[in-house]
């Protein structure tokens, strides 16, 4: 009758499996990396330097109640869930809620005026700000500058 599947047999299975999955992510990042390329032209495009008096700001899940609710509407599903940077912000006479990476998020001082650039709302960078000089450090990083600083 049959002898069943053998190490030969269960191993080529594997294989096959393994280069299937590469395949379909190497297809991914390039579709990820196309799109992001576009958003990253776009944001070049349409950045602006923009003085914001900052009120506010938090890191959390984009809701109707923090953002606006056309923003909320554009923002698609998984981003949705995930947290970002936003930023209760005044130009001229209005108050704008902006969103942000984390790094420019932590570099934001509360309740002074910033330059910054961005497209549209969401904040790029800050203008006259060395944003790897001003990363929050661990403490292993504190300790580790003050020992050598001795």
């Amino acid at each position: 009758m049959g002898e069943g599947l053998n190490f030969s047999d269960v191993f080529m299975l594997i294989i096959i499996v393994l280069i299937a999955i590469a395949v379909v992510y190497i297809l991914y990042q390039k579709f990820v990396g196309r799109r992001s390329d576009e958003t990253k032209e776009l944001m070049e495009k349409t950045k602006q330097e923009l003085t914001v008096y900052v009120i506010d700001k938090k890191f959390e899940r984009p809701t109707p109640a923090n953002t606006s609710a056309a923003v909320y509407e554009r923002i698609k599903g998984l981003n949705k869930r995930r947290k970002i940077g936003i930023i209760r912000g005044k130009v001229g006479p209005k108050v704008y809620s902006f969103m942000c990476s984390k790094d420019v998020y932590n570099v934001i001082p509360v309740r002074k005026n910033v330059k910054v650039m961005a497209a549209g709302l969401y904040i790029i960078s800050v203008v006259g700000i060395n944003l790897a000089d001003k990363k929050k450090k661990s403490m292993r990083e504190k300790m580790l500058s003050e020992y050598i600083n001795k």
